[in-house]
């Protein structure tokens, strides 16, 4: 996983002339027709032959993972997709898509382990070789580029936060956590540790997918990869929205059923499934994929009757999805004024390494040029200032005092700390056009 998924790949020759395994027919899938990587993998080739045409020949076939030292607990679908670019000259482009949610698998302790996992998201695993040979070829760059992009790679592969919300297992060593958007890395000593059941790792981060890398004094690193459990509403869900995608498949250039579908894979996010808010995100934008459409597209614009939002802005506001950041944070009342201190205090620090971006605005819609986009700390911190300012303005000078004096918070300190708090907080505007703005509270 910690291999770079933006290497150029090049593999040697007995890569390509391996034999691979395939499965069983019948124990494809249970889910119907498709799978969710067999419908990823058609968007790849659709913009593969769109961008590069008559310059890559794309082989798909089933694979036993097993031949490259992946240990595998069930029957998932493994797919080994093969980029032979037309200039014979220049190795293939080799990566492996594995279906996950329905068997834990292990990278083997022995020394013939020729893959890594390099990424997770919320539907597959993916696996690249290790590279036994390395070069620089623009249609490699090319592929990775196209492949990355299809399965959102930037949003999966990036480190939200360094910590977890839960306790970690008694005699465990960490050296590193890693906490993405849909999967978890733990690396642990393992001298020391006492590795726990598969049920207390996944409980750790309900709905992601855990991989716990444990290093040993001497002999071979052990990876164990771990999704979350399967259940009735689990399968229940895939099965829903597999059915809606394909559909989609069918329903290219038809809006309305689109925007039909759109809607019903949103519900699905409200299932009682741990993760099930990722997974639906993940197949909407496969869904847009599918259909060869923008996101958002589907969305209607009432300009008529749009009236401008005039009540305060929250995290909701700007984004629904970050919802889950604020859940910890304590309410916006005075008794809670010195935790909120405290944890503005922690995270502001964090906030500042972990700058947001500048992105184009919607300049139709009365945007202006640049607009800027915040990071996950700072939308933290956002949500901290935002309530502590909003005690400000709720409660007097005297109440706030007593409720600081009462915590043991001098007057000086908190001068100082308020002196400097700078709140950034959202804005929605014009069409649903999201503004950050900067405000000073002193």
């Amino acid at each position: 996983m910690k291999k770079s998924i933006f290497l150029s790949v090049l593999i040697v020759n007995f890569l390509i002339s391996s034999s691979c395994n395939s499965a069983s027919t019948s124990e494809r899938s249970e889910y119907g027709a498709q799978s969710y990587a067999e419908l990823i993998i058609k968007v790849f080739e659709n913009t593969v032959h769109e961008r590069l045409p008559e310059q890559m020949n794309i082989k798909i076939e089933e694979y036993d993972l097993s031949t490259r030292g992946i240990l595998f607990s069930g029957h998932p679908l493994v797919y080994k997709i093969t980029c032979t670019p037309s200039d014979e000259h220049i190795f293939p482009y080799i990566f492996y898509i594995s279906e996950w949610g329905d068997a834990s698998c292990s990278l083997s302790e022995a020394s013939f382990q020729e893959v890594d996992l390099v990424l997770v998201t919320p539907l597959i695993y993916v696996f690249y070789p290790i590279q036994l040979s390395t070069g620089s070829f623009k249609i490699h760059s090319d592929i990775n580029d196209i492949f990355n992009e299809v399965v959102f790679a930037s949003k999966y592969s990036t480190t939200i936060r360094e910590y977890l919300n839960s306790p970690l297992p008694a005699n465990f060593r960490p050296l590193q956590v890693q906490d993405k958007a849909a999967s978890v890395l733990i690396t642990i000593a393992l001298p020391g540790s006492h590795i726990p059941d598969n049920n207390i790792l996944s409980a750790l981060a309900p709905g992601k997918t855990i991989v716990l890398t444990a290093i040993p004094e001497t002999g071979p690193i052990k990876t164990r990869i771990i999704p979350p459990p399967e259940t009735a509403e689990s399968l229940k869900l895939k099965k829903n929205l597999l059915d809606l995608l394909h559909t989609a498949l069918t329903s290219a250039g038809d809006r309305e059923k689109l925007r039909s579908l759109k809607q019903e894979i949103d519900t699905l996010a409200a299932r009682p499934v741990p993760g099930a808010a990722q997974k639906a995100e993940a197949g909407k934008n496969l869904m847009y994929q599918l259909a060869g459409i923008e996101p958002g597209s589907l969305d209607y614009v009432y300009i008529d009757s749009y009236t401008e939002k005039i009540s305060p802005d929250t995290i909701m506001d700007y984004n629904s999805e970050k919802a889950e950041l604020t859940k910890s944070i304590p309410g916006a009342t005075l008794e809670n004024l010195p935790d909120l201190l405290f944890l503005f205090e922690t995270f502001q620090p964090q906030a500042i390494a972990s700058p947001g971006k500048y992105e184009d605005g919607r300049i139709m819609l009365g945007a202006d040029p640049k607009q800027y986009v915040p990071g996950d700390e700072e939308l933290v911190v956002s949500e901290i200032g935002d309530r502590i300012a909003h005690i400000a303005v709720t409660a007097t000078a005297a109440e706030r005092q007593a409720a600081l004096k009462k915590a043991g918070i001098s007057r000086r300190s908190i001068t100082s700390l308020l002196s400097g708090l700078i709140i950034k907080h959202p804005r929605t505007d014009t069409v649903g056009e999201q503004v950050f703005e900067i405000t000073e509270v002193v």
